[in-house]
Formats: structure tokens, sequence, C-alpha cells
């Protein structure tokens, strides 16, 4: 998917198989920005988009959960190069694996003291952090233990 606008879906996109969005503007969906259907998603590429979501709910922008108690690893995330604002950022459930990721040169909305990587919130072994911002430039790439502020634009 290329630059395309995504907006008033429960998902704005359910991924399975392979997928790569890039150059997208993904806002106003009511729970969560990604979230993989199916079996598994073998390959998720996110990069150079925009993606807001209610800043004041518990929703998120990702969600990588398989349907099968033991689906395949997620063999290929890249969350690159994107800026995020609103709630949690990534979920990843106990059934899915990262086999090889990387996160980063993502630009967060919110500050140092509540930030996107949240204890539980992301438990992605295997996909790496690095050069992750808050809009002020201060790093972005460690688990805090509080969510998201509420923001306002």
């Amino acid at each position: 998917m290329r630059r395309t606008e995504v907006t008033g879906c429960a998902d704005g996109v359910k991924a399975t198989g392979s997928v790569e969005i890039y150059d997208s503007w993904l806002h106003g969906n009511a729970t969560n920005t990604v979230r993989s259907s199916g079996a598994s998603t073998q390959k998720l590429v996110f990069q150079r988009n925009a993606a807001y979501q209610d800043a004041c709910t518990g929703n998120r922008h990702f969600r990588l959960a398989s349907t099968q108690p033991q689906a395949a690893p997620i063999i290929d995330l890249r969350i690159q190069d994107n800026f995020f604002y609103g709630s949690g950022f990534i979920t990843i459930d106990r059934t899915t694996t990262v086999a090889s990721g990387t996160i980063s040169g993502n630009t967060f909305a919110g500050t140092a003291a509540r930030g996107p990587f949240t204890d539980p919130t992301y438990a992605g072994a295997g996909a790496r952090r690095a050069s992750n911002v808050y809009e002020s430039g201060e790093p972005a790439n460690d688990n805090l233990a509080a969510g998201y502020a509420c923001a306002t634009l």
C-alpha cells in the first residue's frame, strides 16, 4: 500500500502474510492502526507514514497476534521513519515472536516521562530499537512503566 489515506475503520489495516505500507496517512481508526489477522504475518514493513490514534484511550498503533497457538514467527518486521501520535505503540502477544526486526528512526508525540514502549505493552523479542525520538528530540528507545500522556494537537 502506497500513498493512501485510511480512516474511520475499526482496524486501519488487517495484516496477514506479507504486508508493506509506505508514505500513507492512517488516522481516526477506532482500535488499531495495524492489526495482524489470520494464522501469521511473515513480513510487516511500515515506513514513512503518519499514524494518529486517540491519545486518551487504550488503543494502540500495532497489535500483532496470531490466531494459532504456535504460529510461525514474524520473519521481517520493519517500522521505520514514521510519525506516531496517540496511545500505546505496539503489542506483540505471547503467541507471536519476531525473528528479525527493526524499529528505528520514528518520531513519537509525547514526552520522555510517558512514552511508546511500555512494559508489558511491548514484548517484541528479536526487534531492535534505535534512533527513535520524541518530538523534543529526546531518545525514545527504552521501556517505561507508564503509557502515553494524553496530549492535544
